[in-house]
C-alpha cells in the first residue's frame, strides 16, 4: 500500500477507500461480475510490475501511444459506447487497475471523478463502465478470489 499512497501523493488524488480495502482482501486475483463485464482486478504486485518500461498501473500511456494511428486524429480516442471522442492525454493519465473478460483494460479516469472506463486493445477505443468503484462493488458479485 506504500506504493499506492505514493501514487496518490504524486497525482494529487485519493483512490476510493473501497478500492484500497478490496486490494487488501486478495493476494493473487479477484474476479467480479458486473453488468456484462467479468472484471479481473490486478493485485498489488501486478499493479507495479513493468511492461515495456511502464509500471502496469501507468500502462494506459503506452497503449494510447501505440494505438494513436487507429484513431481519426492522434489527439483523440474514439468512444465505443457513444459517438463522442475523448482527449488522448486524458486517457493516457488513466490508472489501469484490471482487465475485462473481453480483453479490455480497466482504468480509473482521473479527470472524471475516478469513474471506471474500459480500453479496448484491438481498436484503442474507450467506454465508460461505471461512475464509481463503489458502484461495481454494490451491484457486482465477487465470483472468485485468492
Amino acid at each position: 500500500m506504500k506504493e499506492l499512497s505514493s501514487i496518490e501523493r504524486n497525482l494529487n488524488i485519493l483512490f476510493p477507500q473501497s478500492y484500497k480495502n478490496t486490494l487488501d482482501k486478495f493476494k493473487l486475483f479477484m474476479e467480479i461480475e458486473f453488468k456484462d463485464y467479468e472484471i479481473d482486478l490486478f493485485n498489488n504486485n501486478l499493479l507495479f510490475d513493468e511492461l515495456n518500461s511502464f509500471p502496469r498501473w501507468n500502462y494506459m500511456e503506452y497503449l494510447v501511444e501505440i494505438n494513436k494511428k487507429k484513431q481519426k486524429a492522434e489527439n483523440i480516442v474514439q468512444r465505443y459506447d457513444s459517438t463522442e471522442f475523448v482527449d488522448s492525454e486524458r486517457v493516457k493519465k488513466g490508472f489501469m487497475f484490471g482487465a475485462s473478460s473481453n480483453g479490455g483494460r480497466l482504468y480509473f479516469d482521473l479527470n472524471d471523478n475516478l469513474s471506471i472506463w474500459e480500453y479496448w486493445l484491438d481498436d484503442g477505443s474507450v467506454g465508460k463502465v461505471a461512475d464509481t468503484f463503489d458502484e461495481i462493488l454494490e451491484y457486482g458479485k465477487i465470483i472468485d478470489f485468492e
